[in-house]
């Protein structure tokens, strides 16, 4: 729609270079599965507007050339993703092998998985489709990599970046408070309401259950501003040890950035960005040695900010991973880097460490701290975000050696997993899951017995049927002979010739 002037295709491009090509991912495929959960039915005019600009190219190159991508992160959060990268890179390979339609490549290295829920009435199931497995991967891997030139962290020698302290991300548990204990409890008698459909989805569901368990694991106050503020939470110790770095690298000026993507300075309410400033410049931190970038709104605006954060004249820098993480040169001075809250995709984890460990940062090492809520959703998320990092690193490097492979892609949890969490225990999600798939044994168990019942019936029946048969095909034998008799007989004509009845009429 913004193509109103001037059009792509009269500028005389031959060549694309894009960078930041995770972007783009939100193309359109039309697909016949538009009631199987977990295919992505939206699109963005930006992808769009991408791919009308790759297929100009590759016309114009009279083949699939041209045309670079340059990214990080090319798989974000779900398998599916890497159909749309081979859609924009390789679409000669696609419709050579048969698979350029998404439904014909999902048949190929995809399953719709059924799983059974409650039903609304809360009497019975119900079968749920989902595109959630993926097969023939170590293939599906070396098709994408004769257009995919990968190199992985440590693979380049020459290329110098800053060490993690430690070797890893320092995980720093903090104990929940009876206050969030008592709130995520009463989240899994919500999430059973929703289970059992006792309330519309406009009310109450799964996304909003996992959004307000979040906050919760953040701080209680953005649920409730009048709620007391708890000395142990994990917003206070990392206020803490925000402050202690600033305070013992004050004469090399280094810098941090803490990334909090939960609460954002611009919405109302209780804030922890403004929280955190506040307790920062009561411990002594001048003002103007910290800043939100969301209070730099322009290009301009960002691009004085960094400069003076690379100076280290602003030491300290809050931002959300969308304004913060992708792209970003804030690395000259960056000696730690907190995670207030979990992201919601692994490649969001992947853009937040890479303004830190990054060419150009004087700091030989590097601190990466993540803070968690003992007991809360945040234990959950970190680890299911290091799973999906975890197979995505083997898919891009060919080490994959596992035929199938659960999707990525789940943004909210289940009820077990939501009743886990509330209880800290683990198991608990094991032995809900053991339920449902006992449920589920036995409501085929009673299918079986249906059908055994059934085909007893139909054994008793069948040898009267088979004798009322044969009798048939007897009685059908004896009219067809008597007709062949009948049609073999001459008549005599008045000329007095003779015929066969058929000759005769």
């Amino acid at each position: 729609n913004k193509d109103d002037t001037i059009y792509f295709e009269e500028l005389g491009v031959d060549g694309l270079a894009v960078d930041e090509a995770q972007a783009y991912k939100n193309a359109w495929h039309p697909t016949k599965m538009v009631n199987v959960a977990g295919i992505n039915a939206s699109y963005s005019q930006r992808a769009m507007s991408m791919r009308l600009k790759v297929m100009t190219i590759f016309q114009r190159q009279q083949g699939d050339r041209g045309v670079i991508f340059s990214t990080a992160t090319p798989i974000c959060n779900s398998m599916s993703e890497v159909y749309t990268m081979m859609q924009y890179l390789q679409p000669s390979l696609l419709a050579e092998k048969g698979l350029g339609c998404f439904d014909a490549w999902a048949a190929q290295f995809g399953q719709r998985v059924s799983s059974v829920e409650v039903m609304p009435e809360g009497s019975g199931f119900r079968v749920k489709e989902r595109f959630s497995r993926f097969h023939n991967v170590p293939e599906l891997a070396r098709m994408v990599r004769q257009t995919w030139d990968v190199v992985l962290k440590g693979t380049v020698a020459e290329i110098r970046v800053p060490a993690i302290a430690g070797g890893k991300q320092t995980v720093v548990g903090m104990p929940r408070s009876d206050t969030q204990a008592a709130y995520i409890k009463g989240l899994v008698e919500r999430a059973d309401d929703v289970r059992k459909r006792r309330v519309k989805p406009s009310e109450d569901n799964m996304l909003k259950i996992v959004t307000e368990g979040r906050k919760a694991a953040l701080d209680m106050r953005l649920l409730d501003p009048d709620i007391e503020d708890h000395s142990g939470s994990k917003v206070n110790e990392c206020v803490r040890r925000v402050f202690e770095i600033w305070a013992r690298t004050s004469v090399d000026r280094s810098t941090q950035i803490v990334f909090c993507d939960t609460s954002t300075p611009n919405t109302t309410g209780f804030s922890v960005y403004h929280d955190i400033r506040r307790k920062l410049l009561d411990r002594g931190v001048p003002e103007s040695e910290v800043a939100f970038i969301h209070d730099f709104d322009t290009d301009r605006q960002r691009f004085s900010l960094l400069q003076k954060f690379n100076l280290g004249s602003v030491r300290i820098l809050l931002g959300s991973s969308e304004k913060l993480g992708i792209g970003t040169n804030a690395q000259a001075k960056l000696i730690a880097l907190h995670h207030l809250d979990v992201p919601w995709r692994p490649d969001q984890v992947e853009q937040r460490d890479g303004r830190a460990i990054r060419q150009g940062n004087e700091n030989a090492v590097v601190e990466l701290l993540r803070y968690v809520t003992s007991g809360s959703f945040d234990a959950y998320m970190w680890s299911a975000c290091e799973r999906k990092a975890a197979f995505i690193e083997q898919f891009l490097s060919g080490t994959v050696d596992e035929r199938s492979a659960e999707d990525l892609s789940d943004t909210s949890l289940s009820y077990a997993e939501v009743k886990a969490i509330a209880s800290g225990d683990p198991n608990v999600r094991d032995l809900c899951l053991v339920q449902m798939e006992l449920r589920k044994l036995r409501i085929i168990a009673r299918s079986k017995a249906t059908v055994r019942s059934s085909l007893r019936r139909e054994a008793r029946i069948l040898p009267k049927r088979i004798s009322e048969l044969e009798q048939r095909i007897e009685w059908l034998t004896q009219d067809i002979q008597m007709l062949d008799r009948e049609h073999s007989q001459q008549w005599t004509l008045p000329d007095g010739n003779t015929a066969v009845p058929e000759q005769a009429i």
